[in-house]
Order: structure tokens, then C-alpha cells, then sequence
């Protein structure tokens, strides 16, 4: 062991303020190259077709278990740490939970500048390329190849720069074979595989690992994905019959901000009656256990409560559980939206903002009315309201709140006034609207 470890096994995953077992188990890559501990503590000092054991001992991985085991808080996973400032909750918590059954077989393996001299891979999340069918107004270039072609167009060619999105290095690499089979190599060991994207069931490479793990027999393993739900067949591959070799149930986490034009506008590229039916083949399927992932800004916070009636009047959400895991009923989980600040749902002018929570308060009773137990809608929701009501940041956010606004509804031929009427205020400065 470390001679610069001290704590136990149980110390360092219940009692730290840093540890974190991710980076022991896992490295992650993003679409453009870039690496770290997590999906949301990213470097970009390697280069960006970096093998394996290149991103596991980089210098930022090293010094990122390094100070962990001390219990410093390295900058990287700042998100984490805010985000347990703000609430008293963050990823870094449950992958402990979760993943912590690893630890004490690693420890002795890691040296005391952060090297990991042993690496097996548990956990799975690499981004090989950032192609989507989608560009999502919470998404960026970086995730989306649509978002890329789009800002490339009018941003390079046409020279209408937005501030708020860069332009420079949004064509995400796509070298992804050296990396492929090292992840191949690592099916042994693997525990939990999440993909994510860009949009993971449009992606070669994500078929290519699954069909890798069927036939080495590897079919235990927990299979996790973060996808837009709108497609379930890609060229010759049926990915619910490719799930049903699986021992249990993949976890899916549909991103679904809202429903019609609403859910159409905010995530770009949606047809909301091809959405619906496949949420519909996924809720039957025997296989998947879904989970609607609900990103919660300033365009949905006001009428979020809406979305949820919506999905009830469908017939998606049904009344109770009657297991511990039942392929039938559908959970909500609502994520805050922080960044960029002028989507925030804290940038919200403060009758708006009051309406929203008082809609999702009184959408808790109504669904506790209709025997609706969802303990994880409830919490993030919760939570939700607890981090709008914190601050007010429309003041300092609202004129690059509708430069973003009027920019990509030019570019996309959206119109906003007529899809959030309920919002429209937020168009209107002293001097007149904003169109």
C-alpha cells in the first residue's frame, strides 16, 4: 500500500470530503479528446488519440488520486463540490456507494505520486465521437455533430459568431481504434458499462463493444445509457433484441425535457410522436428499466409540472411499483441546469420563477392524489426548487439570455414568443421586445 495512504477502505468512500473511486476504476474520454476522472472533470493535456494506459496515467489522473488519498479537493472535480456545497449531494457519493467494493484491492497498487500500476477497468464511459442526430439547447458542439455542422456553417462561413458557444475545437476525433481495443481488452474486468454520447445508439463503436460482450459471455455485466430515445434500430442491429442477452435489466435514461413543440424546440431534432412510441416499445420491453432524465433550466422550470401531467394523460407513468424493479413503471429524475448561466433556472425574473414552484408543488400532491410514489421525482424536484430559490441571476443574465434566444431561433427557424408564450416576458426589455 501507498505510503501516503492512511485511511481505511471505509474512511476514504464514507468519511472523505474528496475521495472519489472513479478514477480508480475508470477514466473517461470525451468526444474532442479530453480527459479525466469523470464526464464532468475534464483536462485536455493529452493528445487526443491517447491509448488507454495514456489516459489512466496521465499527469492530471495521477495527481487526481494522489490528492484524493490525502483528502485534498482537486480542482477537476470542482462540479462535485459545488454541487455538495448547494445541496449536500453529489456523483461522487453514489459512485462510492455503488462502485466502493473495489477499493480495497486497489489501494496497494497505487503509488504515492497517483500511478496506477494495475489498472482494471470497472466502469465503463468512453465517448469515442460526438455524433447525434440532435442539437439540444443545453448541448453544445462538443456533444452534438449536428450542433458542429451547424456552427460551422454560420459561425466560420457566414461570420455570426455567437459569444457564448466556441468555435474552436468542435470537430470531435474520431481515432478511435488503438482505443477500441484496448477497451476490448479490458471486457474481463468490467462491471458496469454507461454509454452516453453524442447519441450512443447511432454510434459503430457502441455495437461493436456489445457484441464483443455477448460473445465473450459477458453478459452479466450492468449495461447503462443516457440516450434521446429516437432510435432503436441502427443498420443491422435491433438493440432490444441485442439487450434481451443480458442478465439484467439495462438501465436507460431517456432525455426528455418536455412534451410536443415544447420538447421539439428545446431538444433539437425531436419528433414527438416517434419519441412517444418508442417510449412505449421501451416501457414493455422486459428487458429495460427506463428512466426519464429530465435537464431543468429556465425554458421548461415554469411548466415542468405540464410535462408531467402530459406524460400521465399518455399513459406512461403508472400509479405504483410493485417490485423492486418493474420494467412498467417509468421514474423521473430532474437535473438542474447550471451552465451556461443564461439557461439557468436561476435566471428566471422572479414572478416566473414563483410561478414554476408553486406548479411543482402543487404537481406533488396531485401525483401523491393519483397513488404516483415516485421518491426520485419528489427528491430532484425538490432539489430543483431548493437551487432556483437560492439566488436570482436574471438581472446579470437576460441580455445574453435573449441574444442566445433570438440567434438560434434565426438559425434554426424557431420561434420562441410562440412556443413559450408563458415565458414571453423574458423577450422584453425596458425599451420594447426583443425580436
Amino acid at each position: 500500500m501507498s505510503d501516503i495512504i492512511c485511511s481505511t477502505s471505509q474512511e476514504l468512500l464514507e468519511d472523505s470530503q474528496s475521495f472519489c473511486i472513479l478514477p480508480f476504476i475508470h477514466v473517461h474520454r470525451s468526444p474532442n479528446g479530453d480527459h479525466g476522472p469523470c464526464c464532468i472533470g475534464l483536462s485536455g493535456d493529452l493528445k487526443p488519440d491517447a491509448n488507454l494506459l495514456e489516459l489512466v496515467n496521465s499527469d492530471v489522473m495521477k495527481q487526481v488520486r494522489s490528492d484524493m488519498l490525502n483528502n485534498i479537493k482537486n480542482p477537476v472535480c470542482f462540479k462535485c463540490h459545488r454541487h455538495e456545497e448547494i445541496s449536500g449531494h453529489s456523483a461522487r457519493q453514489d459512485y462510492n456507494k455503488i462502485h466502493g467494493e473495489f477499493l480495497p484491492d486497489i489501494l496497494d497498487k497505487v503509488e504515492s505520486d497517483g500511478t496506477h500500476n494495475d489498472f482494471k477497468m470497472r466502469y465503463f464511459d468512453i465517448r469515442f465521437n460526438n455524433l447525434c442526430n440532435f442539437k439540444c439547447r443545453t448541448c453544445g458542439p462538443g456533444y452534438s455533430s449536428q450542433w458542429s455542422t451547424e456552427i460551422l456553417k454560420y459561425d466560420v462561413y457566414n461570420q455570426r459568431r455567437f459569444i457564448g458557444i466556441e468555435v474552436d475545437n468542435i470537430i470531435a476525433t474520431s481515432n478511435t481504434n488503438e482505443l477500441l481495443e484496448d477497451i476490448i481488452q479490458q471486457i474481463p474486468n468490467l462491471d458496469t458499462l454507461y454509454f452516453a454520447g453524442g447519441e450512443p445508439l447511432i454510434d459503430e463503436n457502441h455495437y461493436v463493444i456489445l457484441t464483443e460482450l455477448i460473445r465473450q459471455g459477458r453478459t452479466d455485466v450492468a449495461l447503462k445509457y443516457n440516450t434521446n430515445a429516437s432510435n432503436l434500430n441502427f443498420k443491422k442491429y435491433d438493440i432490444i433484441d441485442m439487450w434481451s442477452n443480458f442478465a439484467k435489466p439495462v438501465h436507460l435514461s431517456a432525455s426528455i425535457d418536455h412534451t410536443f413543440e415544447r420538447a421539439e424546440y428545446i431538444r433539437s431534432g425531436t419528433n414527438w410522436d416517434d419519441i412517444i412510441d418508442n417510449l412505449f416499445i421501451l416501457k414493455n420491453s422486459a428487458y429495460v428499466e427506463v428512466n426519464l432524465n429530465t435537464v431543468v433550466s429556465n425554458l421548461n422550470f415554469v411548466t415542468i409540472a405540464d410535462m408531467i401531467n402530459d406524460l400521465w394523460d399518455y399513459g406512461l407513468l403508472t400509479p405504483s411499483r410493485s417490485t423492486s424493479w418493474d420494467h412498467e413503471f417509468i421514474t423521473t429524475n430532474f437535473y438542474p441546469c447550471m451552465d451556461p448561466p443564461y439557461l439557468s433556472l436561476q435566471a428566471l425574473p422572479t414572478d416566473l420563477k414563483k410561478q414554476g414552484i408553486k406548479k411543482m408543488e402543487n404537481m406533488f400532491t396531485a401525483m401523491s392524489k393519483r397513488a404516483y410514489i415516485d421518491p426520485h421525482m419528489i427528491e430532484s424536484a425538490k432539489q430543483c426548487i431548493e437551487i432556483a430559490s437560492q439566488c436570482d441571476t436574471w438581472q446579470e443574465n437576460n441580455e445574453k439570455f435573449r441574444e442566445y434566444i433570438k440567434y438560434f431561433d434565426d438559425i434554426r427557424n424557431d420561434d420562441f414568443l410562440t412556443t413559450f408564450p408563458e415565458l414571453g416576458t423574458m423577450m422584453k426589455k425596458p425599451d420594447g421586445w426583443f425580436l
